[in-house]
């Protein structure tokens, strides 16, 4: 899986855990909402800078953000539990 796409689907994940939505993050971080939508989309990469403020925001590490499993279609595991 590419980097992006782990990216934004923990986005959307964290978003969606915490109630929040796509206009708080962006007004949180100084940014218009459509900044967060195309990032969202897939239509823009962020920044550098922004990976931290975000990471931040959600009180995370940034290394975080691109770690798969925080949003179920990242997983890399199946559903079943194969420790037994």
């Amino acid at each position: 899986m590419k980097a992006s796409y782990i990216l934004r689907e923990n986005l959307a994940a964290l978003l969606s855990l915490r109630k929040l939505d796509a206009t708080t993050l962006a007004r949180a971080l100084g940014r218009d909402k459509s900044w967060i939508n195309k990032i969202l989309n897939g239509h823009r990469d962020m920044h550098g800078s922004d990976y931290d403020r975000v990471a931040d925001f959600f009180g995370i590490a940034t290394y975080q953000l691109f770690q798969p499993g925080i949003a179920r279609s990242t997983e890399r595991r199946s559903a079943l539990d194969r420790r037994k």
